[in-house]
Formats: structure tokens, C-alpha cells, sequence
């Protein structure tokens, strides 16, 4: 048996050694690939180490101040971040200001713990009752090695506000801009904050943010587009400030403002800067309807004036209706307006606006406004909307020697049997000594137009914008016209207008809009009418 054993080890030592070269080959790579995952194992991830903030204001009786920096990702090793420091003129370590850890060097070394997202350090300010004015200490984050690495927010500037002598009102924020990036209309942003330090302040502070962003005194809190902090919601002249951006469907593309800060002891103080980038929401839309005159037969559909403000404001906004009772309409006709770039051209037929003068009761037809708000799944209003526009089409056919069309009106309901109603703004055709027509916009109360003198030409397709705006307060609301020719672009974001008016007078509901063919002295076709509350919502 023991000579069976011998038989076979020698036989497998035999096998060995013809294949000893390729079994070194094997085991060598084996223990490199081993000894290459080890080695990647060991080197930690870098973590990218920032101040919270990059500057900040301490008064020199405030003692203690703690000051936090960021690690991102999680410190994979036991580590040291080390700061250099700086320190401005006349100040004196020990004299001014202390830190835990100390300075030493001008280095001030603050240990880290594997896992650690956060750390922080004191800074402690000494009143030494002497007027001399304020005090700078800079800390830099210094480069560091074993997987640590200096963010973009790598300098603090730490200031000492000297309290010995009764200093110039003044706020210091920590911060200079909040930069939200990308955010859905309608939705909220994430909550950024900042800190703010008065000086010498002791009346309420008031805070506005700008369109689209909104403040609030806590993370949680109600948020609201302007805020007052008084006297008794600081710790030792500091506050937090809590933003978000909250771009409602008005706001498109990049947003950018100033939170701005009031008091009584100075009127306008520090500006923080804040923006975002508004992403269209597509469950925001705003128009209110769509008129194609994509209809058959000779005159344009409308039910019966009744007479009554009432019932007529209660008709759909689907539905035109007669402004004076028992006409037989506004003419249809199969000619089909185009404009390039505009979402109502080359669809549906068009309507004639045309009064010769015989008939003096020739048709006007109006359609009902909605009074346009959103609101969220509760029934709190996220937005009302003042402002309408009204786009459309526009081919002269023929011009009339001193002849003046109102062929678009906004107006409200304040009808009877005769079908009177009055009109607040409105757009004015004009001819005067032949050629093309001046465009212009009127109000009113008292009358009041503006015009464009020769802006259309005969037989060219034109796109009109008209736009009203209602503003707070007696006699301040404006309507403005948009004109486009052909060949113009159809820009997506509101451009300035051609004409802008502003009532003085008394202003009138805006209820609906007019098709007024009464006044219409200048044969004029119309097409591809819109109406919305927001510029975008148009094309």
C-alpha cells in the first residue's frame, strides 16, 4: 500500500513540474489583480470640504460663535482639515478673538471622524472696551491630502463688529446670492436660507423678495413674498431668512431679483441676489379660448342678447353672443388667413367686419372673459391673473377715405333691451389721407388713443397682439398693441410693445370681448383669434 501511495505523489510531482511555468503565470496575476483591489479599496473617495458660509458678522461683546463646514461625501478616514488664517489689520490673538481649536501657526487644525458630514470650530470675540473700529479674520480652507479636497465656498471672511462706539445702522448677510436652479412652474422649490445680522437697528425690518420667490421665518413656516422681523426675533441682532422659488406660470426660462431689506433708521439697506430657472409646466396653461371661425354656413354663430347683465355674464365662454337682439351676425367667409409662427394661422375660415353706413344697426358679438385663477388641490388660489391678451389675424381689404374701425373691443355687460354695452379699451383703425392705416389703442375715460401712424398696409396679413393689464388703484390700468408682419419672427417671450396707453379716468369691468362690426368703416377680415392671461400661452 505505501509503495501505492509513493507510485501515485510521484506522479502528480511529475505533473507539476511540466506545468510549473503556467501555474506561476496564474498565481503571479492572481496576487496582482489581489493586490490591485486592495490597493484601490485603501485609497478613499475625495471629500470635498466648504464653509456653510462665507462671511460673518460677530459683535465683539457676542462671545462664543460656532462656525460650521460641510464634507461631501462622508470623510472615508480619520482626518484633519486644516485652515489657514489671516488676520486683518490691528488684530491680536487673544486680544480680539479666540478658537477652539486654537491657532497656532497661523493654522488652525480641526480633527474629522470617519462618517463625518459635518464639523465645526468656535471663534470667540473679546470686548476689549476700546473704540478701534472693525476687525477682519479670513480662514481659508488650505489644500489638504489623504482624500480631502477644497470646495468653491473655501474662504470665510470672519468680521468683529466693534460695539465701543455706537455704530452707522447696517445689516451684513452671510451670503451674496441663492441660486435654486431648476424649477417646474407652479411647484416649490428646495428652502435655502441666509443669515442676517443688524447693526444699531432696533425698528422692524422689512423684507421683500422678488416675482417668483417668497420668504419665510421658518424651514416649515408659511412663505410669503414680503415679511417684517422685529426687534424681538433676533438672538443677538441675528435672524435666519428662509427663501424658495416658487415661479408661477408667468415666470418662463431664467429668473433672477434682489431680496431687498427696509427699515425706518435706513431706507434701504443689503440686497441679497436670488435666482432659478423656470421650467414650462405643461398642466399650467393659461388661455382661455380658441377662435378659429371654423364654422359653416353664411354668418357666425351667437345666441340672442337677453337683455340682462346677468344672464348674459353666465353664458359659457364657448358661445358668442348677439350684442344687439334679433341682428343676423357678423358674415362668415371661406378666405383663410397665414401668418408663419403663429399657433392660429392657416386654420378655419375668417369673419368680414364691414359697415357701410346705411344700417346703423349692423351687428357687434362679444364673448365672455373668465375670470382666470388657479388653485391647488385644497382650493388655495396659487394665482389670479389681471392681465388678458388677445391675439389675432388681421388683412385690410380695402381702405376708406377718413374712415375709423374699432374692430376689437374689451368691455363689460352693462346691456338693456337695445343691447347697449360700453367698452373699456380698444383697438382703432384709422385712415385719414389714403394709403396704409395708422393703428391705435384708446381708453375712454376720458378718451385718450395712441397711434401708430401708417402700420398697415391693404391686402397684407398682419398679427396683433392686444394686451390690457389691470393694476391696483384708480386710473392707472394700460393696454398696449403688439404688431407683427410678415416675415417677423413670433418671439416666445413678451417683446415691447408698439403702442402702450394708459387710462385716467374710471375704469370698467373687463367682461368680454367685442367683435364690433358697427363701427368697422374700413372692410377688414379677422382670423384665428386668442384669448389668454399669459404671452406664451398665445403661440
Amino acid at each position: 500500500m505505501r509503495k501505492f501511495y509513493l507510485q501515485q505523489m510521484n506522479a502528480l510531482s511529475s505533473r507539476l513540474k511540466v506545468s510549473s511555468v503556467p501555474i506561476k503565470l496564474f498565481a503571479f496575476t492572481i496576487i496582482a489583480m489581489f493586490g490591485q483591489s486592495c490597493t484601490l479599496e485603501e485609497t478613499p473617495n475625495p471629500s470635498v470640504v466648504t464653509f456653510q458660509t462665507s462671511s460673518i458678522s460677530h459683535l465683539e461683546d457676542a462671545g462664543e460663535r460656532e462656525i460650521k463646514l460641510t464634507i461631501e461625501p462622508a470623510s472615508s478616514i480619520d482626518n484633519v482639515i486644516t485652515l489657514d488664517v489671516t488676520l486683518g489689520s490691528e488684530v491680536v490673538y487673544g486680544e480680539d478673538f479666540v478658537s477652539n481649536p486654537p491657532l497656532e501657526n497661523s493654522v488652525i487644525e480641526i480633527p474629522i471622524q470617519r462618517g463625518d458630514t459635518e464639523v465645526s470650530f468656535t471663534m470667540t470675540t473679546i470686548d476689549n472696551e476700546i473704540i478701534d473700529g472693525n476687525k477682519t479674520v479670513t480662514l481659508r480652507i488650505a489644500n489638504m491630502a489623504e482624500g480631502l479636497i477644497a470646495g468653491e465656498r473655501n474662504t470665510l471672511f470672519f468680521n468683529i463688529i466693534d460695539t465701543d462706539v455706537v455704530p452707522d445702522p447696517e445689516i451684513f448677510l452671510d451670503i451674496d446670492l441663492l441660486d435654486f436652479g431648476e424649477v417646474m412652474q407652479l411647484e416649490d422649490s428646495e428652502v435655502l436660507s441666509y443669515e442676517l445680522t443688524k447693526i444699531s437697528i432696533e425698528s422692524d425690518i422689512e423684507i421683500n423678495a422678488p416675482n417668483g420667490f417668497k420668504i419665510g421665518k421658518t424651514a416649515t413656516g408659511e412663505f410669503e413674498e414680503s415679511l417684517t422681523f422685529p426687534d424681538e426675533e433676533f438672538d443677538e441682532g441675528r435672524t435666519t431668512v428662509y427663501v424658495k422659488f416658487s415661479p408661477s406660470v408667468l415666470e418662463f426660462g431664467l429668473v433672477v431679483g434682489l431680496i431687498e431689506h427696509l427699515t425706518e433708521e435706513a431706507p434701504s439697506l443689503a440686497s441679497l441676489s436670488v435666482t432659478g430657472i423656470a421650467i414650462e409646466n405643461p398642466d399650467a396653461n393659461t388661455i382661455q379660448w380658441v377662435e378659429d371661425f371654423d364654422y359653416t354656413g353664411e354668418w357666425l354663430p351667437a345666441l340672442p342678447n337677453s337683455g340682462s347683465t346677468s344672464t348674459n355674464q353666465e353664458v359659457s365662454i364657448d358661445q358668442w353672443i348677439a350684442v344687439r337682439p334679433e341682428r343676423d351676425g357678423i358674415a362668415l367667409t371661406d378666405e383663410i388667413l397665414e401668418f408663419e409662427g403663429y399657433s392660429g394661422s392657416g386654420i378655419g375660415r375668417s369673419v368680414r367686419l364691414f359697415h357701410d353706413g346705411t344700417n346703423a344697426t349692423d351687428d357687434n358679438i362679444s364673448r365672455n372673459l373668465e375670470n382666470y385663477v388657479i388653485s391647488d388641490e385644497n382650493d388655495n388660489i396659487i394665482s389670479e391673473f389681471t392681465t388678458t391678451y388677445v391675439s389675432f389675424m388681421v388683412k385690410l381689404e380695402e381702405n376708406i377715405m377718413d374712415a375709423r374701425s374699432s374692430p376689437v373691443n374689451l368691455g363689460n355687460w352693462n346691456t338693456n333691451g337695445n343691447g347697449f354695452s360700453q367698452f373699456n379699451t380698444r383697438i382703432i383703425i384709422e385712415v385719414k389721407e389714403g394709403g396704409a392705416a395708422s393703428l391705435g389703442v384708446q381708453y375712454p375715460n376720458p378718451p385718450s388713443t395712441i397711434f401708430e401712424e401708417d402700420a398697415i398696409e391693404v391686402g397684407k396679413t398682419y398679427l396683433i397682439v392686444f394686451k390690457n393689464e389691470r393694476k391696483d388703484g384708480p386710473g392707472n390700468d394700460e393696454s398696449s398693441i403688439f404688431l407683427f408682419e410678415q416675415g417677423d419672427s413670433v418671439p416666445m417671450d413678451e417683446p415691447e410693445p408698439l403702442i402702450t396707453v394708459v387710462t385716467s379716468g374710471v375704469e370698467r369691468d373687463m367682461e368680454k370681448v367685442i367683435l364690433e362690426e358697427a363701427q368697422a368703416r374700413n372692410k377688414m377680415l379677422i382670423g384665428g383669434l386668442r384669448v389668454a392671461n399669459t404671452w406664451r400661452d398665445l403661440f
